[in-house]
């Protein structure tokens, strides 16, 4: 479920481990046309990562610094962080507490 919280920034509420992929290339697809925003992705009801989606998670990071924008991944559990520690990219991506705390940091940006 993708929402824009300003002309800058969209927030997405991943639904599930099954529609994780399908959500994350529909990210990936609007911003194609839309390059210039910040992306802020809540992992509330996320509870397993795949290589894929975490493939696929690296690839929007990637693409949103060449333009110049930010990820940043809020309500990630401690089991999906240890995911992310596992895989050795705990300290590549950014996490917020929130959607507002993830806002605060793009806000200082």
């Amino acid at each position: 479920m993708i929402h824009e919280l300003s002309d800058e920034c969209i927030f997405v509420i991943l639904t599930d481990y099954a529609s994780m992929g399908k959500e994350l290339q529909i990210i990936n697809d609007t911003l194609q046309d839309s390059p210039d925003r910040n992306v802020i992705i809540d992992f509330s009801k996320v509870q397993m990562l795949t290589s894929s989606h975490l493939s696929n998670l690296m690839i929007l990071r990637d693409f949103l610094e060449r333009n110049g924008r930010k990820l940043l991944l809020c309500h990630v559990s401690f089991q999906i962080k240890c995911e992310f520690t596992v895989s050795g990219l705990r300290d590549v991506f950014d996490f917020a507490d929130d959607k507002y705390a993830a806002m605060a940091v793009l806000e200082k940006i």
